[in-house]
């Protein structure tokens, strides 16, 4: 593929082993987790198929939910799956994929949505990133904005996510916590279906779900919940100490 061709990580092979341990699907390794994210991949596909449109939204209810990390896993899931794998960082105050992938932060997502030159396959190629991941890439936040909703309701995200469309099998967008900002709604047109992360002992579910009837058209599109921060079962021993479920 011509788009991730051009954008060649430096030493990559080199540097697979300082890539963060977050990244748990990346490798053969916690093979129950692994399995775990494998199951989940299977139903997020499931739940979109027969649409052209292979896009999903990963978001929470507040903070340090470890969303960005199950997005990452996710994508990295699908992209095993040989389905050419985009994952956006649409955090656009906090995004913090860049660090997952070892890259840079900016320039990205934000510079992009905020220039003027005219959208081609061609124009995007500097702003989408190979990873160590076959059939997976990255576009990285980008640096801080503050009219983060503003940008994500443009006419040039829209123009992006047709072009992506025609290049990427699926699409994900990591967006800011719902109970924090609005930006994970105003996308709600663009994309098809919606994952909801949920913190162990943490995520009030009756909170959650206030939110979620504040903004119906985004209820109907939540393909499901991801339990974060769960103890595993006990029989498992060398895995229940693991905060991923």
């Amino acid at each position: 593929m011509k788009t991730a061709e051009k954008k060649k990580r430096s030493s990559k092979s080199a540097d697979n082993e300082l890539l963060s341990d977050k990244l748990i699907t990346s490798e053969y390794r916690y093979e129950y987790i692994k399995e775990l994210f494998r199951s989940l991949r299977t139903k997020i596909l499931m739940g979109l198929y027969n649409t052209p449109d292979k896009s999903l939204v990963v978001t929470s209810l507040e903070a340090k939910s470890g969303k960005t990390t199950i997005a990452s896993n996710i994508a990295i899931s699908i992209a095993q799956q040989d389905k050419k794998t985009i994952l956006i960082d649409g955090d656009l105050k906090r995004g913090s994929v860049h660090s997952l992938f070892e890259m840079e932060k900016a320039p990205g997502f934000s510079e992009f949505l905020r220039g003027e030159e005219m959208l081609s396959a061609e124009s995007i190629y500097s702003l989408i990133h190979e990873t160590h991941v076959p059939n997976l890439y990255v576009i990285p936040a980008g640096e801080y904005v503050t009219n983060s909703a503003e940008l994500l309701t443009s006419k040039r995200f829209e123009l992006l996510k047709q072009l992506l469309s025609q290049q990427f099998e699926v699409i994900i967008l990591d967006t800011p916590p719902l109970g924090a900002l609005t930006d994970a709604v105003v996308v709600h047109e663009l994309f098809f279906r919606y994952i909801i992360i949920v913190k162990a002992g943490v995520t009030n579910v009756v909170d959650l779900k206030k939110k979620l009837r504040e903004f119906p058209m985004l209820e109907k599109k939540i393909l499901g919940l991801v339990l974060n921060y769960a103890i595993l079962d006990k029989i498992r021993d060398y895995y229940k100490k693991s905060k991923y479920y």
